[in-house]
């Protein structure tokens, strides 16, 4: 699998499970810079566990 496609899986897994459960356990929905550093956060984390070649 291509880097792009494989930035495109993690982001749309990112967007469907973590943003639903950060908006239920704070008292404001996020707003774009926040959904945004929160994806940045993610990706880093997963290079961390598997490597850049997998994230």
């Amino acid at each position: 699998m291509k880097l792009k496609a494989k930035v495109s899986r993690l982001m749309g897994t990112v967007q469907q499970s973590l943003f639903p459960s950060l908006d239920e356990s704070l008292p404001d929905p996020l707003t774009e810079p926040e959904k945004y550093l929160v994806k940045y956060i993610e990706i880093s984390l997963c290079s961390n566990f598997f490597g850049p070649s997998v994230c």
